[in-house]
């Protein structure tokens, strides 16, 4: 039942990230947005997750719930001022997402999904 609730967790708030379609914002890099990010505020994202982005196009978006925590692994392309992700669901199946990138700074992150939902997440510090 935790699983479960976990990948529905994690299926939908990569369809948010990746479903936001706002109007194209130049800066919107994927320079800018590699790195690892937290939760600020998200209506389907628990605080205290996070969902961190590399150079090489890829995604780890780790749901923590309580004291678990369950991390999701799939690819993502940045294309305009949006998010194309790719992420197996937990029926086993590629699921398809795109995000719109609302604000993207070095510091904050805000998505926009297909059903209007807003995601917004804080740059976590690279260690030193």
């Amino acid at each position: 039942m935790a699983r479960s609730r976990f990948a529905l967790a994690a299926v939908f708030v990569l369809g948010l990230a990746a479903a936001s379609w706002a109007e194209k914002k130049p800066g919107v890099s994927a320079e800018k947005l590699v790195g690892t990010w937290t939760v600020a505020k998200s209506e389907d994202l628990p605080k205290g997750s996070t969902v961190e982005w590399t150079k090489d196009g890829k995604i780890a978006v780790t749901i923590k719930l309580d004291d678990k925590s369950m991390t999701f692994k799939g690819a993502y392309t940045v294309e305009g001022d949006s998010i194309q992700i790719s992420m197996p669901g937990p029926d086993g199946k590629d699921h398809k997402e795109a995000l719109k990138v609302v604000k993207l700074t070095d510091t904050d992150l805000v998505t926009k999904d297909e059903k209007g939902k807003t995601d917004e997440f804080k740059k976590v510090p690279a260690p030193k």
